[in-house]
């Protein structure tokens, strides 16, 4: 009788094991999916081995000036290094306060919706006049509202893909993303439709001809999230995206920007994202905004905002019932990764996967141009075969 009692237990506890087992299996399979359903990488794009090329001939004649042990500019060097194409180039691409120690008079009023946006017309007809403004407004002020750019119709469609992602498991496990601020969360997106289609929102060409008109050269989507500030949250601290590359007052062209897209009508009750014009530089005492200066911008639901990375902003508190979703998409140069996102934050490797399909998703075509040889000496090699 002991002895079938003992094999009887035996068995149960064989079973129990076995089944621990089968419910592992398929949890570990369940996230290997989770991997292999991703599309195949793609190789690396044409123009990364021709930036690396050109990296190669530049290093080549920095190190032959070296061994000569002069400064032969234009003797030794066929690109120069005189700073005057550098400095020509800083007066276009960086604030008039630059040039002198008092900030003067521009061509355009931050604190003006019309100077700081582009109507729908404006939009429609993307000729070199709307892109002139566009520019102005990004470099002077720091940031630009893209009035309607996008059909309501599709903003509905991501937003009730984003709410049923937003309820599963792996959104939970795999997409949660670090937010700042009291009330909020936010959602890494996954390389799924809507947000991977054809027509998804980082494919809009008026969007994409600004983006390249303020960076200037080849650029990447290096994260796209949804921010979701509930009712009852409170504002956030002042702060901008990334510290400053090399020195607190450093005069350097942009490198990175933010283009939020609301996933509703934001009215003022429910926090629009604020921003503090012209600020764009590292060494402000405590990072804050006098309150005569902060600009908050509500908008309709398809408008889409534009701002510098290095502009102070924040979110402010939704005082609303209504909960505020926004995309928000950083694209940035080929040589920034804001590394602290990645290491600080402890995200997920399936996160950068995902991201990396996007990266490897857009046109190279359209996020390629032609810029000075003084502005393109960075080591792309680092970042190919990622």
């Amino acid at each position: 009788m002991a002895v079938a009692i003992a094999t009887a237990s035996e068995a149960l506890r064989t079973r129990g094991e076995i089944e621990r087992i089968r419910t592992k299996l398929q949890q570990t399979e369940q996230e290997l999916a989770e991997y292999t359903k991703l599309v195949p990488r793609a190789g690396n794009a044409p123009w990364i081995y021709d930036h690396m090329k050109r990296f190669d001939e530049m290093s080549a004649e920095a190190g032959g000036l070296a061994k000569e042990g002069g400064y032969r500019a234009n003797e030794s060097v066929k690109n120069g290094l005189t700073i005057e194409r550098w400095e020509a180039h800083l007066d276009q691409s960086t604030p008039r306060a630059f040039q002198s120690s008092i900030s003067g008079e521009t061509e355009v009023n931050c604190w003006d919706l019309a100077d700081i946006s582009l109507t729908p017309s404006e939009l429609e007809n993307m000729g070199a006049k709307s892109r002139k403004k566009a520019a102005l407004a990004l470099k002077e002020c720091g940031f630009l509202v893209l009035d309607s750019l996008l059909p309501k119709e599709q903003i509905q469609r991501m937003r009730d893909a984003y709410n049923t992602f937003r309820e599963t498991k792996r959104a939970e496990k795999y997409f949660r993303y670090p937010c700042q601020g009291k009330g909020r969360f936010e959602y890494m997106l996954p390389f799924e439709p809507p947000f991977n289609s054809s027509n998804a929102p980082y494919h809009n060409p008026q969007l994409r001809s600004i983006i390249l008109d303020f960076l200037g050269g080849p650029f990447k989507l290096e994260l796209m999230t949804v921010i979701n500030s509930s009712p009852g949250s409170g504002d956030q601290r002042w702060h901008q995206g990334w510290r400053y590359l090399f020195h607190g007052e450093e005069r350097l062209p942009p490198y990175s920007i933010v283009v939020g897209i609301p996933l509703a009508d934001v009215s003022s009750e429910m926090g629009p994202t604020q921003f503090c014009p012209r600020r764009k530089l590292r060494f402000y005492h405590g990072f804050r905004c006098d309150e005569g200066e902060v600009l908050g911008i509500g908008s309709t639901s398809g408008s889409v905002i534009l701002f510098d990375y290095k502009l102070l902003h924040r979110g402010p508190a939704n005082d609303s019932p209504f909960f505020r979703p926004m995309i928000s998409m950083v694209f940035s140069r080929m040589f920034f990764v804001n590394a602290e996102a990645y290491v600080n934050r402890g995200i997920s490797l399936l996160q950068t996967l995902h991201q990396r399909r996007f990266h490897l998703s857009m046109d190279d075509s359209l996020r390629t141009t032609e810029v000075h040889s003084t502005c393109q000496l960075t080591n792309y090699r680092s970042f190919v075969s990622v």
